[in-house]
């Protein structure tokens, strides 16, 4: 039997998580911004954020009623994100509150900043919670998050964590060094952030910009034989559906609109990421006399491996980014090639916790913060498709509950992994900061 999406459980599953974490999260304390954007994204996706409430005791009645967020807790998790994770020198975030080594005496002279480096995916983390909570970036330096991104970027093209390094009294500036493994997801978290905050800087006609020509074609080094994407440019590294997501996305978000133009295995890649949907058999345990048995296909990540929840996104996502050639399908690609209904099955009937709230990694496991989110980002997705096709043959001409469950939630885009209506917000700020106009959130 398929089951219906537990809305309110959670809402109240991510908002718990928002207070207070069980102890398993111990083990990843130092990401615990990750953690927040991921729940808070949620949130947004459930439509239970209204950060443009103005608190009136009418509204938090209604709030309070609906038990979605009010607008205290929008107002403390803005606070927490800039005072716990905001480097003093406001051009980065570190990832966790864990990782801040002290009050600095002299931010030219401190061994403190050598401890308490910003960190690439801690910086993507804050700035896409924030734009969540309809805050206007105004508290962080904008132009020196730019230069300190830039440093961030190795000759190769790819990008570190983070830097860090001693004060040079000769020259009276900080040296630096790379710290991070070579990863596509800071590809993809500088790429990001440098979406978000470029265009208030005009750094792209600047010496502050990255060097785009070089970080894209690290990227496209490391497109493997069968059109995924690996680890390194070898060209011969295993194929990762996370790490494809991040490298095509990383090419959408620095402006490669045209992928067949930039990514020489498109239609391999295409074959590869349908290929990673596993289909398996349900039986009809319902009391309906239907006796057609139910068909759930979730994805998995690489080839053999289990079907896991979190590569529902990976791999409906970077499907979401190829592009459509119908006008129909521009905002969500080519995720509709895939099985998009028997997706919708396997995350409501296997992964997803009705009693608690959240979604689990597979089948039987306990939900986490990480995989529930994304899970509900897939599932926007598949409402997207389900959308723009109608009633067609996609959705067996009909609105089951599986659909009927997930049609009401946000629309999501899949580059920035956050609701449309936040990626518009987005754009708004940056069109405000390119014109020096006074943004007004409403």
């Amino acid at each position: 039997m398929v089951r219906s999406l537990a809305v309110k459980r959670h809402v109240a599953y991510f908002r718990r998580c928002l207070s207070l974490l069980p102890y398993p999260y111990t083990a990843v304390d130092s990401s615990r911004l990750a953690l927040v954007f991921f729940a808070i994204s949620a949130l947004d996706i459930l439509g239970a954020l209204n950060p443009t409430t103005n608190g009136g005791q009418q509204q938090q009645q209604q709030e309070e009623e609906a038990g979605t967020v009010t607008a205290e807790e929008i107002a403390n998790w803005t606070e927490w994100i800039y005072s716990a994770c905001l480097l003093p020198t406001r051009d980065a975030f570190r990832c966790s509150p864990a990782t801040n080594a002290g009050p600095r005496d002299n931010d030219d002279n401190d061994d403190n900043a050598d401890y308490d480096a910003g960190h690439v995916a801690g910086t993507y983390f804050a700035l896409g919670a924030l734009l969540v909570l309809r805050d206007d970036l105004g508290r962080i330096d904008r132009a020196g998050m730019m230069r300190w991104l830039r440093r961030c970027q190795r000759p190769d093209g790819s990008f570190a964590a983070g830097v860090i390094g001693g004060f040079d009294h000769d020259r009276r500036e900080r040296e630096h060094e790379w710290f991070g493994e070579r990863d596509q997801r800071f590809n993809y978290c500088a790429a990001a952030i440098r979406h978000i905050i470029s265009k208030s800087t005009s750094s792209a006609a600047s010496d502050d910009d990255i060097d785009v020509s070089a970080v894209r074609a690290y990227v496209l080094s490391c497109v493997g034989y069968d059109g995924g994407i690996g680890f390194t440019p070898s060209g011969f590294a295993e194929s990762h559906a996370g790490l494809t997501y991040c490298g095509v996305a990383t090419l959408r978000l620095l402006g490669d609109n045209v992928l067949a133009e930039s990514m020489p295995r498109l239609p391999g890649l295409l074959r590869w990421l349908l290929a990673h949907q596993v289909a398996q058999v349900n039986d009809n345990d319902d009391d309906s006399d239907d006796d057609d048995d139910v068909v759930v296909a979730g994805f998995n990540g690489r080839l053999n491996k289990q079907v896991d929840t979190c590569y529902s996104f990976w791999v409906g996502g970077t499907l979401a980014l190829l592009p459509a050639n119908s006008s129909s399908f521009s905002h969500t690609g080519l995720m509709g090639l895939s099985q998009v209904r028997p997706n919708v099955r396997y995350l409501l009937s296997k992964t997803q916790d009705e009693l608690t709230g959240g979604f689990a990694k597979v089948q039987g496991d306990r939900s986490d913060v990480l995989h529930s989110c994304l899970a509900l980002t897939s599932l926007g997705l598949c409402a997207d498709v389900i959308r723009a096709v109608g009633n067609n043959d996609k959705c067996d001409n009909d609105m089951d509950q599986d659909i009927k469950a997930i049609i009401g939630l946000k629309s999501i885009d899949a580059g920035l992994c956050v609701t449309q209506a936040t990626r518009d917000y987005c754009e708004q700020l940056r069109q405000a900061w390119t014109t020096n106009a006074h943004f007004v959130n409403t």
